[in-house]
């Protein structure tokens, strides 16, 4: 973790967000099956409705866990993190495709990438 020594944030800040970016990554690249990189939002995407809302609300606590950054969120990146997980939701309701797109979306990762220039 000597990276985070590097960073422009500060040690709490650094370490909520490498616990985001781990909670990120299981989401989205978590296994490796046949060179296709899935995550658990793919995985439990899956289970009709079920699993989209299931997906949803383990997309809500990464964005939970990013506000806790000290001095919060901006207004403009919360939203950016909650569009794309609505996005994500509503998706994965159109059977079979949206599946496919849940599978082959990394909307938490994308997100995460995105907040890093965000918050420099």
């Amino acid at each position: 973790m000597a990276s985070m020594a590097s960073t422009p944030f500060s040690k709490h800040d650094a370490k909520v967000l490498a616990k985001v970016k781990r909670r990120a990554h299981r989401l989205d690249y978590a296994f490796n099956i046949c060179g296709i990189k899935l995550g658990w939002g793919s995985i439990v995407g899956f289970i009709p409705a079920l699993g989209d809302l299931l997906d949803f609300f383990m997309a809500g606590t990464v964005i939970h866990q990013a506000g806790k950054v000290e001095g919060g969120l901006e207004k403009s990146v919360r939203r950016k993190m909650w569009l794309n997980a609505l996005f994500d939701f509503f998706i994965g309701f159109v059977p079979f495709v949206g599946d496919i797109a849940d599978g082959g979306s990394t909307t938490t990762e994308i997100t995460m990438q995105g907040n890093k220039s965000d918050t420099n």
